[in-house]
Order: structure tokens, then sequence, then C-alpha cells
């Protein structure tokens, strides 16, 4: 068979050989089967004589096989375009088990190919090919060779942990070593300290070795593994980038672990990544494992354990999909996989495309079938039947959205009647374990009902999209005066649009959305977390009455409005001070940030003290700053509703809030200030590309009337204490989520009841 040699880089022919070698596989497997298919793919026949010696002019090549030994990575054609070039001994990696976390590596000779003219035979590596040892198998004989010394040590090391060490470092001593020899061993001795948990001689050996070696991406990764050994993963993060970068110009071969381009790394960064919540980093460097050829099985794992956000899952499931077609050992976990995020078409052409026995295809095939149907159209509960509802949209994140997410998931898990899915649109950011309040609410992100009675929306932007069986109700929050024009003609494709307040119900009817179509239904509070008992936490910095400011540091809530005003309110000599705690400064509100006119107002030598708060906090940590601090402002231009200040209510302090949108229909008179304010067109380069349906507004608060709020708050402790008592009655009176969720599930209940409508399309 001729052999053509293609340039992957820019698709030329680098060589092309006539006539193959025939190949001879010489092996001391006594059961043919239990070969690997790639090995008795590249031979051309087959010889049961393990124990002479390899005679390569008798053929063209040769093979040697042991028995036990597994086939770790590579590919037939690989094989047989390696044995174009006459006159070589090719040296393969062989991995040692050493324990369940570790392995160690020789080189060893297995392909011999024939010399032509009386050619002197020269040494190659090939690290494309990777064998894992066999416990049992014989060891080559002595002859005298360094790759056998080391292939000596790490058998006596894997047989006896400790009793190769010794002979390690004494051949890693031995003068003339060629550097790819010389390197393994620093590098097995490495992992042999590493296992046995000598880390401070472990550290001096890899940093030793680092600088001999400086290109020997494996050196990183473990020096990472280390790091993160002795506790300090944070540090491992720079070792981990480095052995996942590629090195410019010239690289020398080296011999690791498997992956010298980074999938072992990667996956250790995913691992990090996951362990403080960062989904997205985490996603992105597992899939680096499962596009490893042979998959890294922890990256697959790892990868399997996520449940996908929308926004990530077609990259995810292409990488999947392939993945099956590659290593049928991963179809049922990644089908199972597929059908979690009801991908039920990707399911179907997985069993298209995936070679798997017919009986393994007719059970996968049945599970699709009885289940697809269930999502595509609605039929009448079978007695005893729970409703199924999807809840789409973030959850594990800073917003607010998604916390109102989360309260939401944990009353309907709490449902009987109900069976819940949670379906995520954005990648987490905090771990599920970190949310402790409520609890209770991420059980249903790994499950899959058994019916689809109704898809619940609340995430950004708005998603019409009608689910294929079912009711859609969407939770809409909005802060502006005129609503895109979209909504109106989207509306029918919802059975119902929740609002946080009757603000936002009217811009709706206004815009021309069905009255009968809008339910209002405010946001909670946990009123066990934010109350007025508890840790207090006052920032270093702070004087006598110190106001605080919760939310995205942009115009749309007044931030600038409240620089200003603290301005006209407050010198430096005055005994107040102003705490901003920013939400969403590395996220969602970044572009919008106005953090420098925050610094600017911080350095003012004519203001009262201003301290900044950037960093993003668990949601736990929020009250304590409630109920450190003494009045919350809030002048808000836009707001569907104003969470920040219904969690002050419930701490019992006093807010100051503007006097027009949402917060009067919830916040009393006497509960703090109101800012007079009129309604403005929102500046153009605010305004959204969309047609909207009237001129789009927001509310003007009046920085004056903000500055004299500011000045009868910090006036009176026994005023604030009263109005800071009353809001924590209309708090607890009903704002809290037993009464917010119960209105949810109410509207629950009936939409499942309502008999079907003709939707739009």
């Amino acid at each position: 068979m001729p052999v053509t040699s293609i340039d992957t880089t820019s698709l030329g022919v680098r060589s092309v050989t006539a006539r193959s070698p025939w190949i001879v596989l010489r092996s001391s497997e006594s059961v043919r089967e239990r070969i690997p298919a790639p090995v008795l793919a590249a031979a051309d026949e087959l010889q049961w004589e393990p124990d002479r010696p390899p005679r390569a002019e008798a053929a063209g090549a040769w093979l040697l096989w042991q028995a036990g030994e597994r086939w770790l990575q590579g590919r037939a054609m690989q094989i047989r375009g390696a044995f174009r070039v006459p006159a070589r001994r090719y040296f393969l990696p062989l991995h040692f088990p050493y324990g369940p976390e570790w392995e160690l590596i020789g080189l060893e000779p297995r392909w011999y190919s024939a010399a032509e003219g009386g050619q002197k035979r020269e040494d190659a590596v090939e690290a494309r090919i990777r064998l894992g040892a066999s416990p049992a198998a014989t060891p080559p004989p002595d002859t005298g060779e360094p790759w056998q010394r080391l292939s000596a040590a790490l058998r006596q090391e894997t047989a006896q942990p400790g009793a190769g060490v010794g002979a390690l470092a004494r051949l890693a001593q031995f003068p003339g070593l060629h550097y790819l020899l010389h390197s393994l061993c620093l590098r097995n001795l490495a992992v042999a300290l590493l296992r046995g948990q000598a880390w401070g001689q472990a550290e001096t050996l890899l940093q030793q070795a680092k600088q001999a070696y400086p290109d020997y991406r494996e050196l990183e990764y473990l020096h990472a593994r280390l790091l993160i050994g002795t506790g300090r993963g944070g540090a491992a993060v720079g070792s981990l980038k480095q052995a996942t970068q590629t090195a410019a110009g010239e690289e020398r071969l080296f011999v690791g672990s498997g992956g010298e381009g980074g999938y072992r790394a990667h996956c250790l960064l995913a691992l990090l990544a996951e362990s403080t919540g960062r989904q997205e980093v985490t996603i992105h460097h597992f899939l680096s494992g499962v596009r490893a050829v042979p998959a890294h099985p922890p990256a697959v794992a790892g990868l399997l354990r996520q449940r996908m956000p929308r926004a990530m899952w077609p990259a995810a499931a292409q990488e999947l999909t392939r993945l099956g077609r590659r290593e049928p050992e991963y179809q049922d976990a990644i089908f199972q996989f597929l059908l979690l995020h009801r991908d039920f078409a990707g399911a179907g052409a997985a069993l298209r495309l995936w070679p798997m026995p017919g009986e393994r295809e007719e059970a996968l095939r049945a599970r699709l079938e009885a289940l697809a149907p269930l999502y595509r159209s609605t039929r009448a509960p079978l007695a005893g039947e729970r409703a199924g509802v999807a809840l789409r949209g973030p959850f594990a994140m800073y917003a607010s959205t998604a916390r109102i997410n989360r309260y939401l998931a944990a009353a309907l898990e709490a449902d009987p009647e109900l069976e819940v899915a949670l379906e995520p649109t954005l990648p987490a950011e905090e771990q599920e374990a970190a949310i402790s309040h409520p609890g209770g609410w991420a059980a249903g992100l790994r499950r899959l009902p058994r019916r689809l009675d109704l898809t619940i929306h609340h995430g950004w932007p708005p998603d019409f999209t009608r689910p294929g069986a079912g009711k859609l109700a969407l939770i809409l929050p909005w802060e502006f005066g005129a609503a895109p024009r979209a909504w109106a003609r989207d509306q029918k494709r919802v059975d119902e649009l929740w609002v946080p307040s009757r603000f936002v119900r009217d811009v709706l009817v206004r815009a021309g959305v069905a009255e009968e179509r809008i339910q209002v239904i405010p946001n909670g509070v946990d009123l066990e977390l934010y109350a007025p008992e508890g840790e207090r936490l006052r920032p270093p910095g702070t004087r006598g009455v110190t106001f605080l400011f919760v939310g995205g540091a942009i115009q749309r809530k007044g931030l600038d409005v409240l620089l200003r005003a603290w301005r006209l309110a407050f010198g430096p000599a005055d005994d107040v001070s102003l705490v901003i705690k920013d939400l969403g400064a590395n996220s969602f509100y970044r572009h919008l940030s106005l953090r420098p006119d925050i610094d600017a107002a911080a350095r003012d030598p004519g203001a009262a003290p201003l301290i900044y708060l950037g960093e993003e906090w668990p949601e736990a940590e929020l009250p304590r700053l409630f109920r450190g601090c003494d009045v919350l402002a809030l002048p808000y231009r836009g707001e569907g509703f104003g969470m920040p200040l219904a969690e002050a209510m419930a701490c019992a302090k006093p807010v100051i809030a503007t006097d027009a949108g949402p917060a009067p229909e919830f916040c009393p008179r006497d509960a703090g200030w109101f800012v007079a304010a009129h309604e403005v067109e929102v500046p153009r380069h605010l305004q959204p590309p969309e047609p909207m349906s009237g001129t789009m507004t927001w509310f003007e608060p009046s920085a004056e009337g903000l500055a004299e709020a500011l000045r009868a708050a910090a006036a009176s402790g026994e005023e604030r204490r009263r109005r800071g008592a009353t809001g924590l009655q209309a708090a607890r009176a009903g704002l809290g989520w037993p009464s917010v969720t119960a209105q949810y599930r109410a509207r629950i209940a009936a939409l499942i009841q309502r008999a079907p409508e003709e939707a739009v399309a």
C-alpha cells in the first residue's frame, strides 16, 4: 500500500512512499481479541514469538506487544506512517500505574523498521502513541542501555513505592544521559515525592528541573499539583497557564503524562474554577480534555457534572456528540446528558451518527421516543401524576434576577404537586453549595420531569419563544416609561406576564399589552436573612451617621445624583459618611459603571467621606452591611421594583427613595424620605436600538431635594429609628418570600388548570 504524508498546516504533500513495509506483529498475548484493534489493523502478519529478539531485516518492520498492556493513545495510520522511514528503532512512552492519581513514565523500544543497504539504525521517539504497562510483563533483557535502567527502576517503584527512588536518583546523575531520559528521571522522581507528600523535597527538585528544562511543560503541571496539594491553589493558576502555553519557535520534544499540549493542566484549571463557582471558565477548560484523542476521562466527567447554561450548550453538545462517535464507551452518559438538557433533536442525531450495537441503539431510542413526545404536546395528567414545571433563567449568580429565581425554585420544590426542572440560561458565578439561602433551591438543576405543563422564564433578554408543550409565563421586570414594540406583538405567545409592580404593569398596558395577561407579583425578601437582629458590618473609615447605597454604580440607579447631593448636603467636617456597595461591577453593569465619578468624589477634599465596596459578595454578607449602616439611599431614575429598599426595610432601616415609579407602592410614606422627581427622556446613547412604544423615559430626582432628605435623615437618630420600625412592619406584612411565592404558586395552579389557547408561533 502506498503511503502519502500530508502537512496538516499547509495541506501539501511532504513525502510519498511507493510501498509501505510488510509489518510483523510479535506478541506474548495468547488471545488475539486482547490485542488492541489499532495494533492489529497496522500489522500484516501476527507471530507468537515474544522471546526471540526482533530481526527487522527479515521483514519490512516489527511491532512488539506484551500481554496485559493497554493501548492508551494512537491510531493505526500513525503506526504505518512512522514505518515509512527505514532503519529506525522507535521508543514509545510506557505508562506505569502508580496509585489512583499518579503514573510513572518510561521509554521502551517497541517498533523496528528494516535497514536498507547496510544503513545504521537510529533511535526515534513516537510520543503520539502511548501504552499502559502490564504489571505481569517480563522486563526487557538487560543490555546495559539507560532506558532499561529507567524501566527497571519504574517497575521497582510501582511494585513498592519508595523502593525505586534511589535507582532513579542515581540514573539522573548518569553522565551523558540523553535529555529525554534525564528529564523523565526528574519527572518521575518528582511524582514519587509528590505521591509520598514530601512537599519540600518535591518543590526543591521541581525548581531545579524547571531551570534545567524551562520548556518542559509537564514540570509546570506537576508544580501546580504541588501547590494545590499544599493549599496554595490560587498560586497554582500561574503554573497551569504556563503549562498550557505553546512555546514560540522550535520546541524540543519532551515526554510527559500525555496532553503535553495542555489538557491535563486545563483540567486542573477547570477544577480550580469549579471550586469557586466560575462555570464559564470551568466549561472552557474541561472542553480541552473532551477534545483530546483519546478524551481525558476526568475532563469528560467534569463536563458531565455541569448543568449547562443555554448560552454555552451548542458548543458543548457538538463536542460531546463527536466524542460519542469517536469513543463509544461514553455514549450512555452523553445520551443521558442530552436528555437532561432536553436536546431531543441532538439525541436523535447522535443515534444516527454513533456506531453502536443494535440492542444498545434500540434501548436508547426507546428512552428518547418515550420522553420526547411529552415535551411536544400536552395531555391530561394521569391520576397522581405531578405537573411538570420548568423554570428558566440565571440561578447561581450575584444578580437580583438569580436571587428571585432561587427563592421561587425553593418554593416550587416544596410543592408536592409539582415536578420542577431548573434550566440555567447563563453560566454560574457562585458554587451551589455556597448559596445557603434558601435551602433546597438547586434540586431541580439535574431533574428531567416526566411531562411539561408550564415553562416560566425569568432572565434577560425576555424570551417569548413558545415551548413545545404546556403554558408559558414570563416574569418581566422593566424600568422605563415605554416598552419595546415587539412585546405587544409577541404577547400572544405568552399565557401570562408576571411583573413586580403596578408601575411596570401600567407601562406595558400603555405599550399595547393586554391588561388581562398581566399579573402583579412583588419581589420578596428573606425575612430570616434580612432582619434587625444579627451581626453588623460597618466598614473602616465610616463616621457617626452612615448612609448606604446598594446597586449598580450606573446612571439608572441615580448614583450620579447621589454624588452631587452628597456634596451639597455635607462637608468634610460633618459627622457622616457614605458607603457605596456596587453590584455587578465586574459583570452586567461593567460597561456603564460610574466608577471614575466615585473615585473623584472620594478624593474631593470638600466632601464628607465616601467608601467604595466593589467586590462581589455572597448574599449572606449583605444583611450585615444593611444592619451596620443607618440609612439606605436609592434615588433611582428607573426601577421595576427596587430590591435594596425592601431589604433595608426588613432590617429596620429607613430609606431615601425617588417619589415616582414603584417605591411608593410598597414603601410607606413614613418609612423614609421621598425625593421629588419629574419624567424626562432617557439619553439617546442609553436607549436600545429597537423601536419603542413611545418616548423612552425615566425619572430625574432633584439633587437639591435629595440633599435636603440626606440632612433630615442625619439630623435625628430617634426619627431614623421610628421610620425604620414602620418599614420593618410593612416588609413583614407583605414582602416575605412565603407571601410572595404563595402568589406565584396560585398563578401556576391557575395556568396549569386553564384550558389551552391557540398560541401565535
